[in-house]
């Protein structure tokens, strides 16, 4: 009995482009020529580690300016208000100044890899916010600065790019008050660019043909998995992720053990690309 304990990772970089305005989605697919065990598949922007945290959902952090103060830094004088449409109710702002008042959100991450930023903050309901708001992204290998409009509010979680961060908390976003009106500091979400499929929990993002059942083979992702009998390929099991761009990714399973030894030596897991497809016999013994 041999337990995959980790992503097994495929060994493949895939081009994934877009196609008529929306992204070509790829398939990860199993095929029951033998006793396959489906689970999940993980979907990496390259590179990526080959394991994922335990903590809720490790590959969302979001730092508020006021319920996580282990993970923001303030230099200045900083006040609470709310504009309406602040990220948990409330938020703090600083008057207008030449950069004295410094706010920073400095998450400790998990994981090395790129992650999507995004800034959250609320209405102006006084009419004296900036216009020109200086948010800056610190990441790994160096720095860029957005001025955002904080005239009217963020609109929900406004992105402000990818950018690659080391472990820990060296990467952080800093906002100042050097800008031609109030300026809010409110809530930061960093997203790890990985998308994981788990064959039983996102029945949205999965297809089936033929006759699967639940199983534990002990190990399983998320504590259970799918399982076919041995056959000729009639029954099929497809990931198909919707992937939120284009790009180059390293595409990963987990699957558990063979308690009853019954499971397939040459398991055929097919990658659709863009481009082709590849097929992969693995052990699941």
């Amino acid at each position: 009995m041999g337990t995959i304990r980790n992503y097994l990772a495929l060994g493949v970089s895939l081009s994934l482009f877009g196609c008529g305005g929306e992204l070509a989605t790829p398939v990860a697919e199993v095929k029951s020529q033998d006793s396959g065990v489906p689970d999940r598949v993980q979907y990496s922007s390259v590179p990526a580690p080959a394991s994922v945290g335990v903590k809720k959902d490790p590959n969302v952090i979001v730092v508020d300016s006021e319920n996580d103060t282990n993970w923001t830094e303030k230099d200045g004088s900083w006040d609470f208000g709310d504009g309406g449409g602040d990220h948990a109710g409330t938020t703090l702002w600083a008057y207008q100044g030449n950069g004295e008042s410094r706010f920073r959100w400095r998450p400790k991450l998990p994981n090395a890899g790129r992650y999507r930023v995004s800034v959250w903050y609320g209405g102006d309901p006084n009419g004296d916010h900036a216009s020109d708001a200086p948010f800056t992204v610190h990441y790994d290998g160096g720095k860029q600065t957005h001025k955002l409009d904080q005239t009217r509010d963020s609109g929900g979680w406004r992105v402000l790019g990818s950018y690659r961060f080391r472990v820990g908390t060296a990467g952080y976003v800093e906002l100042t008050n050097a800008a031609n009106g109030n300026v809010i500091a409110d809530a930061v979400r960093f997203e790890r660019e990985v998308i994981i499929v788990d064959s039983e929990d996102d029945v949205n993002r999965t297809e089936r043909d033929g006759s699967w059942a639940s199983g534990e083979g002990g190990g399983d992702y998320a504590e259970t998995t799918l399982w076919a009998s041995q056959g000729t390929g009639e029954s099929r099991f497809r990931w198909r992720p919707k992937l939120l761009k284009a790009g180059r990714y390293r595409v990963s399973v987990w699957y558990g053990g063979d308690p009853n030894g019954d499971h397939a030596s040459d398991a055929p897991f097919t990658v659709h690309y863009n481009g082709g497809k590849q097929v992969h016999k693995l052990d699941q013994t």
